[in-house]
Order: structure tokens, then sequence, then C-alpha cells
């Protein structure tokens, strides 16, 4: 068996800048929106405002945004976006599976980072 070394101290990506307003659709159907007031919002797992750098998807919980005092989910092409697909990249999906296959993936640029830094 060939032992493959690589290089242990693999330096912290660049910070890309990236900010959930960079990536937030404007035009989303009323349906997404899931609380009207933020005392209503109780229990919403990881909505935040959209002028902050962006949080780690989970699977298991929605991920919502905060959008003139309104609490929204995120579509399915903005979770593509923050984990760096391309849009429309689960559009062959159901949204559930689109949600959750995207919730359980790997951030494409920190993969690519780790792979280019072997």
């Amino acid at each position: 068996m060939k032992i493959i070394k690589f290089n242990s101290k693999i330096e912290q990506p660049k910070d890309q800048e990236i900010y959930l307003k960079d990536i937030i659709e404007e035009k989303v159907d009323k349906s997404e929106i899931i609380a009207t007031q933020l005392g209503n919002s109780k229990n919403w797992g990881n909505a935040i405002n959209k002028t902050v750098k962006a949080f780690t998807l989970r699977a298991s919980q929605p991920n919502g945004v905060i959008i003139d005092q309104n609490i929204r989910k995120l579509t399915v092409n903005e979770c593509c976006r923050l984990q760096g697909f391309p849009d429309g990249y689960c559009d062959s999906v159901s949204k559930t599976q689109g949600y959750k296959g995207l919730g359980n993936s790997f951030t494409v640029p920190i993969i690519k980072h780790l792979i280019q830094s072997i």
C-alpha cells in the first residue's frame, strides 16, 4: 500500500467576503415567509439578518433570513450559492431533497482549497 503524505499545515482559505445580501434572491414566493413579526419567530433555527456573513446550513432544521422584519426560508438556489454550487444545481430533485442534500453537503470552495493544498 502506498502512503500519501501531504502538507499538514493547510493554510486558512482567503476570506471571500461573501455576505447573505450577496446571495439573496430579491423575488421570492410569498409562501416562503414563515413569520411576519420577529416576536413570533421563537424556535426558528438559523434566522439571521442579510447584512452579516452566512451561517452553516443544516439539513435537520430550516435556514432562514430576516428581511424587512419578516423571516423567510432560504430558497434552494440561495442554499446552492452558500455551498458553492451553481444556481439550478438541485433542479432535478424536490425542494425537500435539495435542502437535505445541500445541508448534508460539503462547501465546494473549501473542498477545492483542501485538495489544492495536498
